[in-house]
């Protein structure tokens, strides 16, 4: 199947998402190829400005923490165009009797952050999100854990890692969440995309492109349900009332 995107889509794509990364506190502090990471994803509603992860990866810091027992031991790190913590100001939205607890973390973030770090926020007000139904395909992007490659540098080293698109049909029709799917003639070079947890999920066509929905977990392109190389990929749908009861339970840390 040939996927038709916008060509603005192809050059802002990775500058709406940025690696996260787990680490030790300490002074000067530096990031190494063992250190685990995840993907954040900036958005801006309603004239605020958030940042977007996986339930599950604030777990692994706040598990760090506690077993390390002390509540300074590790925090979330972004180095990028330039280097800074992101405290653990994460709220989870709650489920209801219909809809269980998404795996989801959003925190409000500085309006200056993303690009203080080199990333956009993607307006949400401006982007509207088709229905499920007519969306054929969608875009996952994010920045696997495992390829984190480190290099020697004037300096100490350099730590490298991509950022990857995994383009995938959609299965679902109804939200909450939703299921990318699509066998593949042959198995692709990246065979590992663990760590695009909380990256964004696009959908695209030849004129636009807008935020679908936020990835909770991914299945290697080899060894997945079908037997052969495929990509699989879930989603919680981001569209605008799902976004606006997930800021609900946000605090506000900075005027507007």
């Amino acid at each position: 199947m040939t996927y038709t995107v916008s060509d603005e889509f192809g050059a802002n794509a990775c500058k709406h998402c940025a690696p996260l990364f787990i680490i030790k506190q300490c002074v000067g502090m530096a990031l190494t190829v063992d250190d685990p990471s995840a993907t954040l994803t900036f958005i801006k509603f309603q004239g605020r400005t958030y940042g977007i992860t996986c339930k599950h990866v604030v777990t692994s810091l706040r598990d760090q923490i506690k077993k390390s027992g002390s509540e300074f031991s590790h925090t979330f790190f972004i180095a990028l165009k330039r280097h800074h913590v992101v405290q653990d100001r994460f709220a989870i939205p709650p489920g209801d009797w219909v809809t269980p607890e998404p795996d989801i973390a959003i925190r409000e973030l500085n309006p200056n952050f993303p690009a203080y770090v080199g990333k956009v926020a993607l307006d949400i007000d401006a982007n509207p999100v088709p229905p499920l139904p007519e969306v054929s395909f969608a875009v996952a992007v994010g920045f696997p854990d495992r390829l984190k490659t480190q290099s020697s540098a004037p300096l100490g080293y350099q730590l490298a890692m991509p950022c990857v698109h995994a383009v995938a049909e959609n299965h679902s029709e109804t939200g909450p969440s939703f299921t990318l799917f699509s066998e593949l003639q042959a198995t692709p070079n990246i065979r590992d995309l663990s760590g695009m947890s909380g990256g964004p999920i696009y959908w695209s066509n030849e004129a636009a492109y807008g935020l679908l929905g936020i990835t909770y977990e991914s299945s290697p392109p080899e060894g997945s349900i079908s037997g052969s190389a495929s990509v699989h990929i879930k989603g919680h749908v981001a569209d605008r009332e799902t976004i606006e009861e997930w800021v609900s339970h946000v605090p506000h840390l900075y005027a507007l």
